[in-house]
């Protein structure tokens, strides 16, 4: 099966969340089950020319609806304490059987092109959905200064735009045959523009694959289609991406909650959060959620 991302230097697959205890927790005085952390997995960007600029780009669509940002004054509490508090309670809510059929990953980014700076840590869920739609939900929390910032970005893969792919193919055969008139002695030029223009347009595609992103993947990253609001794939969509959501922005109010601080506006999202819709107008659920700003605290954008 294809994933978003290739599996960690050791090979093995990321597991996907089940309900119930996980091997190797343990149960708190309160009856709850305590997960132990796995070790992150490790990836680069921007190595080279030819590599991504940013760790999210073979994500897909941004949605930002369901994308917010914050950060908060701990009044001299250690944020990085709460960093740790926050990764350890999300892992086990997300690893509780409250989502189901998705996988779950601690991915340590590391900027080549600025080796000074340590690894930002995401904790990165995925969904592929029976029609092999998939949702992408990053979460990333840092300590700055004496504040704790959050940010939780979301994004939708759809399926191969088989139009968008012909019509890229029969645009760039018919670059290559007007090729033919021309004066020979300047086919050669034109056929080094033409191929320049294409390797421009394709550079997404081959970022990716040098990347390690799976062909398909990769392709439909490049050539994108619409999510069809007649599918299943909106519910199935929205549900993940709520409650995904939802279980972040709550452990985050939880944390702060016990260093004292007024979490009252992030807990007013995660209830508002019903409220937030991919509403598809009639068309693809990608487009109206795009488009539409709501409930909300920070909206965020692709980088």
């Amino acid at each position: 099966m294809n994933t978003l991302y290739p599996p960690g230097p050791s090979g093995t697959a990321t597991p996907t969340l089940a309900r119930g205890p996980q091997p190797g927790s343990t149960h708190t005085a309160h009856g709850s089950t305590a997960v132990a952390l796995p070790q992150p997995v490790r990836r680069l960007f921007r190595r080279s020319f030819l590599d991504r600029k940013d760790p999210f780009e073979a994500g897909g669509i941004p949605m930002p609806r369901f994308t917010f940002s914050d950060s908060y004054d701990l009044d001299r509490n250690p944020p990085q304490k709460a960093v740790e508090e926050i990764h350890t309670r999300l892992y086990q809510q997300l690893t509780d059987g409250n989502l189901a059929s998705t996988r779950l990953e601690l991915v340590d980014w590391d900027d080549a092109s600025h080796s000074g700076e340590p690894a930002r840590r995401f904790v990165v869920t995925h969904l592929t959905t029976a029609r092999d739609t998939r949702a992408t939900v990053n979460a990333y929390f840092q300590a700055y200064g004496d504040h704790l910032y959050y940010s939780v970005r979301s994004y939708i893969l759809p399926l191969l735009s088989i139009r968008k792919l012909l019509l890229a193919v029969l645009t760039m055969i018919s670059a290559i045959r007007l090729v033919n008139l021309l004066p020979v002695v300047l086919q050669g030029v034109g056929l080094m523009v033409i191929a320049l223009g294409i390797a421009i347009h394709l550079r997404g595609f081959i970022i990716d694959l040098l990347a390690g992103v799976p062909f398909i993947v990769a392709l439909r990253t490049q050539y994108p289609g619409k999510l069809n609001s007649a599918s299943f794939d909106l519910d199935d969509a929205t549900a993940f991406l709520k409650t995904n959501v939802s279980l972040t922005l709550g452990t985050v109010a939880t944390v702060l909650e016990q260093y004292g601080i007024d979490t009252g506006g992030l807990r007013m999202i995660i209830q508002q959060m019903g409220g937030i819709n991919i509403n598809t107008g009639g068309g693809s659920i990608i487009g109206a959620a795009i488009g539409g700003i709501a409930n909300q605290a920070t909206a965020g954008v692709r980088p």
